[in-house]
């Protein structure tokens, strides 16, 4: 058994990528008994890693509040998103070689490519199960400032928290960048469960999707992560709200 600093090094790189892979659990709400198993096992390595003590109760708090309140969100992954990267030493972002130019290039083609390629699964997922909300339909000015204004603020939540506080620990403990990327994919496409596509269609879609964020956010920073993820979702928020049935309550 491997003991000394080297030892417990490697004991709190096994105990975050446990939390990561929790988190994805938890918040994809499978059954109550699942989720209080998740939160148990983050209390216990709140105790077990203590170089990311604050990161994990704050995982284990935005799980809790999704699982009695799923409406809330995104906004708990957005405010442990917040407080976590405004906690942590040093800027998110280092320095990247291609120029900001080429990094925006790059975010607005993953975020296309992205969007053209979810845009068949969202279609599926609505044709079956459109979305309803008790209100009359609104303007078409209106939506669209809706389906923008969903698009950043869930996009924000997400990356603040997966692609930024997340990344920014996996990097405070040493882990490659390979085993980032795998789980991001892993980890943000459970989360993704209930999403839209939701299932296994749609943990897979967003697996692909969270590891292509991951490998942006590495390469061009976490602003062209962001940009392409405003991009696709705007795209399924799109769908969702052309689809929707407007019925007043």
């Amino acid at each position: 058994m491997a003991g000394g600093p080297a030892g417990e090094a490697q004991r709190h790189r096994a105990g975050w990528v446990a939390a990561q892979l929790l988190l994805g659990v938890g918040l994809a709400r499978p059954t109550p008994l699942a989720i209080a198993a998740v939160l148990v096992c983050l209390a216990v390595l709140v105790v077990l890693v203590p170089p990311l003590r604050l990161t994990i109760a704050a995982l284990a708090i935005a799980v809790a509040v999704v699982a009695l309140v799923p409406q809330s969100w995104p906004w708990p992954a957005l405010l442990v998103g917040i407080g976590l990267l405004a906690g942590a030493r040093g800027r998110p972002d280092g320095q990247f070689g291609p120029s900001p130019g080429r990094r925006l290039l790059w975010a607005l083609c993953i975020g296309l490519l992205a969007a053209g390629a979810v845009t068949p699964l969202v279609l599926g997922a609505v044709d079956s199960a459109p979305s309803a909300f008790p209100v009359p339909q609104p303007p078409v000015p209106v939506l669209v400032a809706v389906v923008l204004g969903a698009a950043v603020v869930n996009a924000s939540a997400e990356e603040l928290l997966w692609r930024g506080a997340i990344v920014a620990a996996d990097r405070r403990l040493g882990l490659s960048s390979g085993t980032t990327i795998a789980l991001q994919a892993v980890g943000f496409g459970v989360a993704h469960l209930h999403g839209i596509p939701g299932g296994p269609v749609g943990v897979i879609a967003a697996g692909v999707f969270g590891a292509a964020m991951a490998w942006l956010r590495m390469r061009a920073g976490l602003g062209a992560a962001f940009a392409a993820h405003v991009l696709t979702d705007i795209g399924i928020f799109s769908i969702v709200a052309a689809t929707a049935v407007f019925v007043p309550g």
